[in-house]
C-alpha cells in the first residue's frame, strides 16, 4: 500500500512540474505556428472541395499527405485536442499544488525571533559593528523604509537582541497563480472552440440580396450597394457597404461595414472581404441581381416567366454577353448587351445594368471573449511576477553588531549599501 501511494505521489508531483508545463506550452506554440504557416480548411463542407483544388496548385502531390496528418485542420484534430486537455490538466495540477504555499505565504504571519543557527544557514550575509543597540535598530529601520520594505521587529525576552523580518512585493507571488489560471482558461476555450464556433467563407451578396444567418439565429441580413470613398486624387480610400438586419422580414437596424473593419451583430461577425461584378436584371415582374462570380456564365430565370438566361462578363472590355434559352434548353438567341440596354426576349422587355456584388466571411465565435479575458489575466500575472519581485530579509540587531541575511544576493547588496552609508555617516558625526 505504501509503495502504491508513493507511486501516486510521485506521479502527482511530476504532472505538476513547471518543466512539463513549459514543454507542453512550447508544443502548443509550435502547433500555432504551423496553423499560421499552412492554410486551414473552411468549416463549410460545400466549400471544401473547391478549397482543396485551389490548395493543390500550391502543394501539388504533397496535398494529400498534408491533409492526412491534419495540417489543414490542425485545430480540429484529435491529437491537438488531446494536447490541450493534457496542458489544461497539468496547469490545473500545478495551480492546485502551489495554492497552499501561496495562501501560506500571503496570510500566515512569519516567525520573527529565530535561533542563532537559523542565520548560519543563509548563503548571503553581512555584518556591521554598531556603537549601540538603538543606533543599529534605527539605522536598519531607516534603510528598509528607504527601499520600501515592510518589516516587523521582535525583541528577545532577555532584551539582549532583536530580530527583524522585512519583505517587499509580497503580492507579486500571486502572479504565478494568475498566469496558470489564464493558461487553463485559454486551454478550455481552445478545447470547446471547434464545437461552439462556425464560419462561412465566400458568402456572395448582391445589392438587395437577403442572407439568412441560420445556425440557430432566427434573423437575416440584407446587403446594400458597395460605395467607394476616394481621396481628392481619385484613389480609393475606403470601401463600405450598408448591412441591414431583418427580423421577421422587417428591417431592425442598418449598420455600415467597412473593409478590414468587421461588424458584430448579436454575436455574429460580418467581414467584408472583397467585391466583384454583378448584373442587375429588370423585368416587368421584378428586379434581380446576379453575381458574376468567376469566369463561367451564371444562369438565372427571368421573373414571371420560364425563360432562362445565361449571363457572362466578357474579360476584354468588361461588357455583358447574354444567351436566352427556353425551359427545355433550346437557345432563343445570344449576343453582347451594353450597360443599361433593354432587349426583348419572347416579348418580355429586359434591362441589364452592371452592378457589383460583395464577398463576405460570416462567423460566430463565443470563445473570443474567453481568449481576451485569458490574455488580460495572463498579462496581469506576468506583470505581478516580473515587475513585483518578492524580496525578503532577516536582520539580527545586537548591542555591538547588525547581522543581515538573505537568499538573494541582489536584495542583500541593495540594503547593505544603504545601511553601510548610514552607519558611516553616524560614525563620522560621532567623531
Amino acid at each position: 500500500m505504501g509503495s502504491r501511494m508513493g507511486w501516486v505521489h510521485a506521479l502527482w508531483r511530476a504532472l505538476g512540474s513547471t518543466w512539463l508545463a513549459a514543454v507542453l506550452l512550447a508544443a502548443l506554440l509550435i502547433v500555432a505556428l504551423l496553423g499560421s504557416l499552412f492554410p486551414q480548411m473552411p468549416s463549410d463542407p460545400a466549400a471544401r472541395q473547391a478549397w482543396l483544388d485551389t490548395v493543390s496548385i500550391r502543394y501539388h502531390r504533397t496535398t494529400h499527405l498534408l491533409r492526412m496528418v491534419g495540417l489543414f485542420e490542425l485545430y480540429q484534430t484529435a491529437w491537438f485536442g488531446t494536447l490541450l486537455i493534457i496542458l489544461g490538466l497539468v496547469t490545473g495540477i500545478c495551480t492546485v499544488q502551489r495554492f497552499p504555499y501561496l495562501r501560506h505565504a500571503l496570510h500566515r504571519p512569519q516567525a520573527i525571533l529565530r535561533p542563532e543557527g537559523f542565520y548560519n544557514e543563509f548563503p548571503f550575509q553581512a555584518t556591521w559593528p554598531v556603537p549601540s543597540f538603538a543606533t543599529g535598530l534605527t539605522t536598519v529601520q531607516q534603510a528598509l523604509r528607504r527601499h520600501g520594505y515592510l518589516f516587523s521587529v521582535a525583541h528577545a525576552p532577555a532584551g539582549d537582541y532583536a530580530d527583524l523580518y522585512a519583505e517587499q512585493g509580497r503580492w507579486g507571488q500571486a502572479g504565478t497563480v494568475l498566469s496558470h489560471a489564464a493558461a487553463l482558461l485559454l486551454a478550455a476555450a481552445l478545447v470547446v472552440r471547434p464545437h461552439l464556433t462556425w464560419q462561412e467563407q465566400n458568402v456572395v451578396l448582391a445589392p438587395g440580396q437577403v442572407h439568412a444567418v441560420g445556425h440557430g439565429h432566427e434573423w437575416a441580413v440584407q446587403a446594400g450597394p458597395l460605395t467607394v470613398d476616394r481621396y481628392p486624387g481619385g484613389e480609393p480610400r475606403q470601401y463600405q457597404v450598408p448591412l441591414t438586419v431583418l427580423v421577421n422580414g422587417l428591417p431592425a437596424q442598418t449598420r455600415i461595414v467597412r473593409l478590414n473593419h468587421p461588424l458584430t451583430v448579436r454575436g455574429v461577425s460580418f467581414h467584408l472581404q472583397g467585391y466583384g461584378p454583378a448584373v442587375e436584371l429588370t423585368a416587368p415582374d421584378g428586379t434581380i441581381c446576379v453575381p458574376l462570380v468567376g469566369s463561367q456564365a451564371q444562369e438565372v430565370t427571368v421573373p414571371g416567366s420560364h425563360v432562362r438566361l445565361r449571363v457572362a462578363l466578357l474579360p476584354h472590355d468588361q461588357s455583358l454577353y447574354v444567351e436566352a434559352l427556353t425551359a427545355a434548353g433550346a437557345v432563343l438567341g445570344s449576343g453582347p448587351v451594353a450597360d443599361g440596354e433593354q432587349i426583348q426576349v419572347e416579348g418580355i422587355p429586359l434591362t441589364f445594368r452592371v452592378s457589383q456584388y460583395t464577398l463576405w466571411q460570416v462567423g460566430h465565435d463565443p470563445t473570443f471573449g474567453w481568449a481576451i479575458a485569458a490574455g488580460a489575466v495572463f498579462l496581469i500575472g506576468v506583470v505581478l511576477s516580473l515587475w513585483i519581485p518578492h524580496r525578503r530579509l532577516w536582520v539580527r540587531i545586537e548591542e555591538a553588531q547588525v547581522r543581515l541575511a538573505s537568499i538573494d544576493p541582489g536584495t542583500l547588496d541593495r540594503v547593505r549599501a544603504e545601511i553601510s552609508a548610514r552607519l558611516l555617516g553616524e560614525g563620522s558625526r560621532g567623531e
